[in-house]
């Protein structure tokens, strides 16, 4: 989690679904050992499991010593992918790039849903935006907005 809110959604069937939230990630209390009881029973084989597609915003960055070498310059050049905002870099206007190549997929997916890397001794921000059948935002999307209504009461 990094900034913003904190969610599970548990999807019973189509149509019938609950969505738990919390502003902050819950530290003690009963979110809190929801959570540590629902990450116990994730079996170890999900830790293989990549999804076949991923959606990535990737942006130049000027910080990171934690920044890991970009293996795939040959398959994705992250300087080529930047390059493709223009002037709209940083305003939230990142490339969106869609990858199946199962070797970028599992060294992302590996690192969550955010890397730092480095190509050709610039630094680069990657994050995953969307994974069919693994991390779908847009499907909570509204109902989080909602529920951030309902708790700042403020609209845009």
């Amino acid at each position: 989690m990094h900034g913003g809110m904190w969610w599970i959604r548990y999807v019973k069937s189509i149509g019938d679904e609950v969505l738990l939230v919390s502003p902050n990630r819950p530290t003690r209390g009963s979110l809190a050992r929801l959570e540590a009881e629902l990450q116990s029973l994730v079996p170890f084989t999900f830790a293989s499991y990549s999804p076949q597609r991923v959606s990535l915003y990737i942006w130049p960055h000027h910080f990171g010593e934690d920044a890991e070498p970009w293996p795939f310059v040959q398959d994705l050049s992250l300087e080529q992918v930047s390059r493709s905002t223009g002037s709209n870099a940083g305003a939230g206007n990142f490339p969106s790039v869609e990858t199946v190549d199962p070797r970028i997929i599992h060294f992302l997916v590996r690192r969550g849903t955010y890397a730092s890397v480095s190509e050709s001794s610039r630094l680069y921000n990657i994050l995953i935006v969307r994974a069919p059948g693994w991390y779908t935002p847009e499907e909570v999307c509204w109902q989080l907005y909602g529920v951030w209504v309902e708790h700042f009461g403020v609209r845009q």
